[in-house]
């Protein structure tokens, strides 16, 4: 039985078939699961900064833009963003008094573990749909996602990319540059 019309439920052809099947996978369900969530003011970029801060804070704003590959001004005003709806502290650095460090305080944290269990609901309850069979194929594919992930965490970002022409009406739209790609993601809030 086929995965899709025109397969043949083996393993891709070349592995440029394989990215670009689970690319458009991605940019779909991605949103899709976001569309799941109570709080329509955790954008992505918010969400990753807390993630982020979970998994290595607490740290320096410059600390958090490098780790997300953003700029400094943009995580500037996302963490003034975050501290505005209570999700971070902020503390002198003890090192370096015109610093400060950023973390996650008690609500911020409560948050993240919110939104890891309705989204992990919604995922469960719809692999939960899946004939055991294909249940078992998302499992065994896993691990090599999460190889996947980190090999990309690791490589360094791209370069500045060569202006190209703006896509037609962008003018004054709040584009705002993709983290690993350096293209411009349209809407996406800070």
């Amino acid at each position: 039985m086929a995965d899709r019309p025109g397969s043949t439920g083996g393993p891709p052809d070349r592995p440029v078939e394989a990215a670009g099947r689970l690319r458009a996978v991605l940019q779909q369900l991605v949103p899709l699961l976001r569309g799941q969530s109570p709080h329509p003011d955790l954008t992505p970029s918010r969400l990753a900064a807390l993630a982020e801060l979970a998994a290595h804070g607490p740290l320096r704003i410059g600390e958090l833009a490098a780790r997300m590959a953003i700029t400094l001004s943009t995580t500037s005003r996302m963490v003034d963003q975050l501290d505005g709806s209570g999700w971070i502290a902020r503390r002198p650095h003890p090192a370096d008094q015109r610093a400060s460090l950023i973390s996650l305080n008690d609500a911020g944290q409560a948050l993240l573990c919110a939104v890891g269990r309705e989204t992990a609901g919604v995922l469960a309850e719809e692999i939960g749909r899946l004939a055991p069979a294909r249940q078992r194929r998302l499992q065994d594919a896993l691990p090599a996602l999460e190889e996947l992930t980190e090999a990309l965490r690791r490589r360094p970002p791209p370069g500045p990319a060569a202006p190209g022409p703006a896509a037609p009406g962008a003018e004054g739209r709040g584009a705002t540059p993709s983290r690993r790609t350096g293209r411009r993601a349209w809407g996406d809030r800070a």
